[in-house]
């Protein structure tokens, strides 16, 4: 019996826009300034020492237009829900790809990795 290699480099995969609402970007920034705003709060009140700057950070960063990366979960929580089609290319993607995904400055939804996602945000 012999072992056979093969001389292809391994499948760079290349990302996949997922149908999503056209408003999902105004969305997403909606759902961050209602988070900034009750981390605010509860900073003014006391329940908290420092404010916190995650959700006003996102916030530029999706007011100024930049790409943004996020879980799908995000997307979920911005009361988004993705169609059985874009599930099923979710679904299918391997663990890295599974994880997060690149909403462009047009609004629009791409699969993308975490290290892709890492390497953007540097």
């Amino acid at each position: 019996m012999s072992i056979t290699y093969s001389a292809h480099a391994p499948r760079t995969r290349v990302p996949e826009q997922l149908p999503a609402p056209a408003d999902t970007r105004e969305r997403v920034t909606a759902l961050f300034r209602e988070r900034d705003a009750i981390d605010a709060r509860a900073c003014e009140m006391g329940g908290q020492r420092v404010r916190g700057q995650l959700w006003a950070l996102e916030v530029a960063r999706l007011e100024s237009g930049d790409d943004v990366y996020e879980p799908y979960g995000v997307i979920a929580a911005a009361g988004i829900e993705l169609s059985p089609e874009a599930l099923a290319i979710i679904e299918e993607l391997p663990q890295d790809w599974s994880r997060v995904c690149r909403i462009d400055t047009g609004g629009r939804v791409w699969t993308a990795s975490v290290k892709e996602k890492t390497r953007a945000v540097r």
